[in-house]
């Protein structure tokens, strides 16, 4: 009789954090749902060289949208500076030599499409050799197959690394003046 009461109060507690964990996970679907509702989508499509130094990494990448230019001599606090209007991070170990990677966020607003830099940097010293990025947000074609060339830093070629304080005068990066790349049709001065 005493084992019965301890499985059916195991089966009871069982039952009720089972009851929580769906009520949670739909939960997190509605708030998913909602934000996709109200948001853009934005895709990014990433190309990796086959030929490039660097090729594969499995650090992360980051693109980052900012008011400010990479091209410092010491790096600024914070690391990516203080006027970055959106950044997006994706693992190397995702963006293959010889294949499209395809990054899809959801973001509350397309303001940072007013930054003046683009960038694409990687903290990490397993060299990225990105080749052309493109944008489109809810559909709409910002950037299309933009090389990744030349690239800023220590060097013009080479995978995107060592964009970081220790290494700061070896990091080599991409970077351009969005507003002047923009395909859209809809560049902001």
């Amino acid at each position: 009789m005493r084992s019965m009461t301890t499985t059916g109060r195991f089966l009871i507690c069982w039952a009720v954090i089972a009851s929580g964990l769906v009520a949670a996970s739909l939960q997190s679907l509605v708030v998913a749902q909602s934000n996709r509702a109200s948001g853009h989508e934005v895709v990014f499509e990433l190309r990796t060289s086959t030929t490039a130094i660097g090729r594969a990494s499995d650090d992360q990448l980051t693109i980052v949208f900012s008011n400010a230019s990479g091209e410092l001599s010491t790096p600024p606090t914070p690391l990516l500076g203080q006027d970055v209007l959106a950044e997006f991070t994706v693992s190397g170990f995702d963006a293959r030599p010889g294949q499209v990677s395809r990054i899809v966020r959801f973001v509350p607003d397309d303001s940072f499409l007013n930054a003046r830099f683009v960038r694409v940097i990687n903290h990490g010293a397993d060299g990225w050799g990105g080749e052309s990025i493109s944008l489109t947000i809810d559909g709409r074609t910002v950037l299309s197959r933009q090389s990744l060339f030349p690239r800023k830093g220590a060097r013009l070629d080479g995978g995107i690394e060592k964009y970081n304080r220790l290494q700061w005068r070896e990091r080599i990066y991409w970077e351009q003046e969005l507003q002047r790349i923009r395909r859209d049709g809809a560049r902001r001065n």
